[in-house]
């Protein structure tokens, strides 16, 4: 972690290292702790999946003799810097936990369907004044890395089986997913179109998203990127720092095709490989 951090912390001001040790089941209570001390003298953040399935859920009364999230408290795990991936099985007890700590969660809902673990409750935990923003958790999970869908997936799964609920509004999930999602990610100044933060800044191409018949003027529109956009059809333009790297939907930097190709004939051999393995 030494290592890596010195290397790489704050390089061109767009990488930040965590501390990530991956699981309670998987990591002693000596690692955590030396896992947050590392982080508090780096200044950095620690990230950690938890109860992501009911198995994990299970797995903190039966060998710790409380729930996973109480027993990272009484080991003084938790605080501001620290975020959980998933975070799908907890308790109401465990949410006033994390709020009463300020420990955040980053919400996965793709993955969690896709792998069956369940749907977090997300919405519980909104009204319990929890942070949280969101992520893909990877390209196996969301195939295209759609942050897009992601939010469109959490928006629709936070809707409770009612007749009587009040919609989160579109905007406020924006902000959860732009503005704290980079206060969890400690990128302070990025989340805002603002004089003295960097110029990260994606463009949307418009006419396909508004220029449509279900698209009338009169909708909120928020709700109508919430619904429509999709991230590979709709983004034209993605500046990093004021640097142009994505143009009319491609990379300026990379070679996507070729890319491509030349990871399609590493799977070949590898899969050849593998399958003489097998025999």
């Amino acid at each position: 972690v030494d290592d890596v951090h010195a290397e790489f912390n704050g390089k061109n001001d767009t990488v930040r290292v965590f501390v990530t040790p991956l699981g309670v089941q998987w990591t002693s209570d000596d690692l955590l702790k030396r896992a947050k001390k590392k982080a508090n003298e780096l200044g950095t953040g620690l990230q950690i999946h938890v109860v992501e399935s009911r198995y994990q859920m299970m797995y903190g009364p039966k060998l710790l003799g409380t729930s996973t999230i109480g027993h990272l408290n009484d080991i003084g795990f938790l605080g501001p810097e620290v975020s959980f991936a998933h975070c799908i099985w907890p308790t109401r007890e465990d949410i006033q936990i994390l709020v009463d700590t300020g420990t955040a969660i980053t919400h996965n809902p793709t993955q969690n369907v896709k792998l069956a673990s369940g749907i977090c409750p997300i919405t519980t935990m909104r009204e319990m004044g929890l942070r949280f923003a969101f992520g893909t958790d990877g390209s196996s999970f969301n195939d295209d890395n759609d942050i897009w869908t992601e939010m469109r997936l959490g928006w629709f799964l936070a809707r409770p089986p009612s007749i009587d609920w009040e919609p989160i509004p579109a905007r406020e999930w924006f902000t959860r997913c732009i503005q704290e999602g980079n206060r969890i990610a400690m990128h302070d100044d990025l989340g805002g179109l603002e004089e003295g933060k960097t110029a990260d800044i994606v463009i949307l191409d418009g006419r396909r998203i508004f220029d449509d018949p279900a698209s009338h003027p009169d909708l909120d529109p928020w709700t109508v990127l919430l619904h429509r956009c999709q991230g590979p059809r709709d983004v034209h333009t993605v500046l990093t720092k004021g640097e142009v790297v994505r143009r009319e939907g491609k990379s300026v930097r990379v070679d996507e095709a070729d890319t491509g190709r030349r990871f399609r004939e590493t799977a070949r051999k590898r899969y050849e490989r593998l399958g003489k393995d097998l025999e």
